[in-house]
């Protein structure tokens, strides 16, 4: 069944009512994200994304004798955090893969500590680059990583600056280090001038003055949506005109509402997107409103029911003779799952939806996407590019 038919079918009726045949196999899959603090927000569309696809392909799942439980750890948006969950989902043998981190430091950590017993994770967020070069065959991602979105800031700022330079700031978190690392080296490739690169102070106000006295045309800050909103703040209460862009930790409601009206004109690349720049995508929305209580869903809940579909996808395949399934042969299953984009147009052909789903030998999703979007007078973000990039030209 497509994604249509079980959104169709998610809008009509329950999808875990009804007699089920004889249960053969039960696995567990869990999710990680924060789900309180700061960034429970981001955490929470993780959290929905992934439950939503395990409700809509409830019914195939029990027809064809799997029944799968969903398990939600709290993070709370902290490595250290991180390393309990994760002995704590190693303990637990039922689950055999996990949808997760937001936060590309408690990816890491799960990544170290999963490696050895290869327990498949997918990540829907984590796009720090060297979560792909530790040689880890359990891991992949639906987003793109940082490399992406720092070479298409570094395309649209070539055209951007106008002579001046760019300012960079890093909130110096493992995210925010590591795509202020990938944007200054992609800012050198493409001769964008640099002024200067600092991590942040906690005041953000002596910080928003040196900005304004350098005379850059951008200031590029890399980090969560909690940490950049103060510094914008600052900026537009001394009156500068710099144009201020992030990374995809601004693509998230809650900047805006951290902002408190003073967001307009503030750009960021993301990994995500709006639910309407994807094709596919209204039928979700839909049945994402039906169960979160009419909420609108952002791209992470969107790139983590897809995540979650790659796990289903490999879960029916490694299941088929109703034996007990290895972390390591799912884990291998999971890196060969390809699922094609929608082409046709009533969307039969759909299981995704963020368009085609393979992943390169070291877990990158082979194509992918980056939009360079900003917010306009009405805070509403709109695409000003969009950047195609491939697996293969990233270093």
């Amino acid at each position: 069944m497509t994604i249509n038919r079980k959104l169709a079918l998610f809008l009509s009726t329950s999808l875990l009512m009804g007699a089920a045949p004889a249960l053969a196999t039960h696995y567990t899959i869990a999710t990680v994200s924060p789900l309180s603090g700061s960034q429970a927000p981001l955490g929470t569309e993780l959290k929905r994304g992934t439950e939503l696809a395990f409700q809509m392909y409830g019914e195939e799942l029990k027809r064809l004798g799997i029944d799968v439980s969903l398990k939600f750890f709290d993070d709370q948006a902290s490595a250290d955090k991180g390393m309990l969950v994760a002995k704590d989902i190693l303990a637990d043998k039922s689950i055999i893969g996990v949808v997760g981190a937001i936060n590309s430091s408690v990816s890491n950590v799960l990544g170290l500590a999963f490696a050895g017993e290869k327990l498949a994770f997918i990540s829907s967020s984590s796009t720090n680059d060297k979560l792909t070069k530790h040689g880890w065959t359990n891991f992949t991602r639906t987003v793109a990583p940082d490399q992406a979105q720092a070479l298409a800031t570094a395309q649209f700022m070539q055209g951007q600056v106008n002579g001046k330079g760019v300012y960079v700031v890093s909130d110096n978190t493992a995210y925010g280090n590591g795509l202020s690392k990938q944007v200054l080296a992609s800012l050198a490739a493409y001769k964008v001038p640099v002024i200067k690169y600092i991590g942040i102070r906690p005041d953000a106000a002596p910080l928003a003055s040196q900005i304004k006295a350098s005379g850059a045309a951008f200031v590029y800050f890399a980090g969560s949506d909690d940490k950049a909103a103060p510094l914008v703040k600052a900026l537009r209460a001394i009156k500068s005109d710099v144009k201020f862009m992030g990374g995809d930790g601004f693509d998230t409601p809650s900047f805006l509402t951290r902002m408190n009206g003073a967001g307009s004109g503030v750009m960021f690349t993301t990994v995500y997107g709006p639910p309407n720049s994807f094709s596919n995508a209204s039928d979700y929305v839909q049945a994402y409103r039906k169960a979160y209580g009419n909420q609108q869903p952002n791209g992470v809940s969107l790139f983590s029911y897809d995540a979650a579909v790659v796990l289903i996808e490999a879960l029916k395949k490694t299941d088929a003779a109703h034996k007990s399934v290895s972390r390591a042969a799912f884990s291998a299953a999971v890196r060969n799952v390809s699922l094609p984009a929608c082409f046709s147009a009533d969307k039969t052909d759909c299981k995704t939806i963020t368009g085609a789903l393979a992943f390169s030998p070291t877990g990158e999703r082979v194509n992918s996407r980056v939009l360079v979007m900003a917010y306009n007078s009405t805070y509403i973000p709109e695409i000003v590019k969009i950047v195609t990039v491939q697996a293969s030209s990233l270093k």
